[in-house]
């Protein structure tokens, strides 16, 4: 399945959905996450491509 998630706020608010879209990966789905750049510093650690 495809998905899209989109999210604003600071790193504490992004965080959680960030998790959630990294298990939706590991459970085999195509996941991209929307969000402010400056505020997903983890976003990478997870394994999501930072695009600008």
């Amino acid at each position: 399945m495809k998905l899209l998630a989109l999210t604003y706020g600071t790193e504490g608010d992004t965080r959680p959905l960030a998790v959630l879209c990294r298990a939706l990966m590991d459970a085999g789905h195509e996941v991209t996450l929307l969000a402010d750049g400056t505020t997903l510093g983890s976003a990478g650690a997870l394994g999501f491509l930072m695009r600008r």
